[in-house]
């Protein structure tokens, strides 16, 4: 019996886009692009009727912007993960996307190279991986990329609280 499908959506307002979207993570075996949307309220249709494992999310996007996308995906759909997928960097918006529920914030420009490590560690939470996650020794230290994997709960509080990833995880029972 084949293994299940990790079933994405992608939600960008381009076209070439999505279709550059689709077609580097259809690529991965065991993932499948299921649906695609052009705006935020699209976006938040097909999670309301499918309940996709993952939307990758762009910031930027007409009728509702990708934060209030988190938001509503968080609300009506807590098992779907989030992965904003965006060209603005900027320390403040990342740990309010992050604070809002999302799994992680990749930069268009890294996509390359980051987007599918980033998918990788949704789809298999067990894993951790700390240098994506900007831990130097105990302390965390956001940097460019953020909070993906099993640990997100962990490295999300400790980067807003500047605890250690000790102390995060000790206080992680409480937040789940």
């Amino acid at each position: 019996m084949p293994a299940k499908s990790y079933r994405i959506l992608v939600a960008d307002d381009h076209p070439v886009v999505r279709r550059g979207l689709r077609a580097l993570l259809g690529s991965q075996p065991g993932v499948e692009v299921c649906w695609e949307a052009s705006t935020g309220v699209e976006a938040m249709d097909h999670v309301k009727k499918e309940r996709p494992d993952l939307v990758v999310l762009d910031l930027t996007m007409p009728e509702m912007n990708g934060l209030e996308v988190v938001r509503a995906v968080r609300e009506e759909s807590p098992s779907t993960e989030i992965l904003v997928l965006t060209m603005h960097f900027s320390e403040e918006l990342a740990r309010e996307v992050l604070r809002s529920g999302a799994l992680g914030y990749v930069l268009k420009s890294d996509a390359d190279t980051e987007l599918l490590a980033a998918v990788d560690h949704a789809r298999h939470p067990a894993v951790f991986h700390e240098q994506t996650c900007g831990f130097d020794g105990a302390e965390f230290r956001p940097r460019a990329r953020w909070p993906i994997g099993r640990g997100r709960r962990a490295a999300r509080l400790a980067a807003h609280v500047s605890r250690s990833r000790g102390s995060a995880t000790a206080r992680r029972g409480k937040e789940q």
